[in-house]
């Protein structure tokens, strides 16, 4: 990605991805045969980029805050410590590009923590 790319008019935090639904209005999930899908994601991100904005959705800070944080717990690494690796591991994602290869590894997300620097 250039770095042009990187600077947008509007930036929005979400989801993304598609939503799945069954097309059979009213039946049991049970009893469902076919199902539809449409663009899911942030609304805002979407809205603006309709209007001619260049927009940008902030992703996966979700996914690195929580498995770090069910991680510290079932570890018994202590409510405060895990609590402030998850937040560390929630902004480190977010400082790149993305997510699904951002998520980091213990020694990187330990050092960002007692340095507040990025590895």
């Amino acid at each position: 990605m250039s770095l042009e790319r990187r600077y947008v008019d509007i930036l929005t935090m979400g989801r993304s991805g598609i939503d799945i639904f069954p097309l059979q209005v009213g039946a049991h999930l049970e009893d469902v045969e076919t199902f539809g899908k449409f663009l899911g994601g942030s609304p805002t991100n979407v809205a603006a980029a309709r209007l001619g904005h260049r927009s940008g959705v902030i992703t996966g800070a979700g996914d690195a805050f929580g498995g770090t944080l069910i991680h510290g717990l079932v570890e018994g690494r202590g409510l405060e410590r895990t609590i402030r690796y998850a937040s560390a591991a929630g902004a480190y994602v977010c400082s790149h590009i993305e997510c699904s290869t951002a998520m980091p590894a213990h020694e990187q997300l330990h050092t960002f923590v007692e340095t507040g620097v990025l590895p």
